[in-house]
């Protein structure tokens, strides 16, 4: 049994639901992998997408806010990161997405 609080079961329960929510409205995918990975240190877990990937300058723009401007990527970021964790996503036109997101594990 892994050990994680009720706040990050939350904010991965939240997430990953963006996650999916994005590939099923823009990906235009035919197959979707979710992968989870537990060590000593982490729990990770991978959403992959064989859709149609996103443009360079809009993966580029989810690292910055824009005003008055919804952004899920920037969220999604931050929510991960507001429980110590990594977000990083890989994506190429025509080649689908990789979303990964790295949570430490804290033993008790």
């Amino acid at each position: 049994m892994v050990p994680l609080s009720s706040d990050v079961r939350h904010s991965l329960f939240l997430v990953v639901k963006e996650a999916l929510h994005n590939v099923l409205k823009h990906a235009g995918a035919t197959e979707v992998n979710l992968r989870i990975a537990i060590d000593l240190s982490a729990f990770t877990l991978i959403i992959e997408d064989n859709g149609k990937g996103i443009e360079p300058e809009r993966l580029r723009a989810f690292t910055e806010a824009a005003p008055g401007h919804r952004n899920g990527l920037l969220n999604m970021r931050q929510r991960i990161e507001s429980i110590g964790g990594q977000f990083e996503i890989w994506s190429h036109p025509a080649e689908g997405t990789q979303v990964r997101l790295k949570v430490p594990i804290h033993p008790q």
